[in-house]
């Protein structure tokens, strides 16, 4: 198993419950394993324009904010965050560092210490590395960016996105 260290408990997405003020900070990996957990019993998500993701039927919802925003995530990010999503991942320890080995390429140390603190790569304890919750809406937001596609229309595109990477 990878050491992670403290980059799978750093708070950066906020976890909301229908509860009043019930509003706290979560890690990514916990945000990511709660939807994915959801997903996995057969219920639906729901993202908005703004990239927050509800667990329909629950009243809970995440806000990976801001690292999901497009404006966090550059070419080369995207690239390896679909290098990761387009087949298995593992997680390696080695001189230099944690890297990211998948099926089509090598994330570096430097990237993948990025992109789990960001909460755009989940990995597991066997070190199964997988695309996080904030990874799927920031690829998803960028791609309608550079689509062209309006604010008001990319709920159901993120959503889409978010139930495929973390089905």
């Amino acid at each position: 198993m990878p050491e992670t260290g403290y980059l799978t408990t750093r708070p950066v997405h906020h976890r909301h419950s229908m509860a009043p003020a019930a509003a706290e900070e979560v890690t990514a990996a916990a945000a990511t394993a709660e939807t994915r957990a959801h997903l996995a019993r057969g219920r639906r998500v729901e993202a908005t324009a703004a990239g927050a993701v509800l667990l329909v039927e629950t009243g809970i919802s995440f806000e990976p904010f801001p690292v999901a925003l497009p404006t966090f995530l550059s070419t080369d990010m995207a690239a390896q965050l679909l290098l990761v999503a387009a087949g298995p991942a593992r997680a390696l320890r080695t001189a230099r560092g944690l890297i990211v080995q998948a099926t089509g390429g090598v994330v570096p140390p430097w990237a993948m210490n990025r992109h789990v603190r960001h909460g755009y790569l989940a990995v597991d304890r066997d070190g199964v590395v997988t695309v996080g919750l904030a990874g799927a809406v920031a690829l998803e937001w960028r791609r309608c960016r550079s689509a062209g596609i309006p604010a008001g229309e990319q709920a159901e595109p993120i959503t889409a996105a978010v139930a495929r990477h973390l089905a």
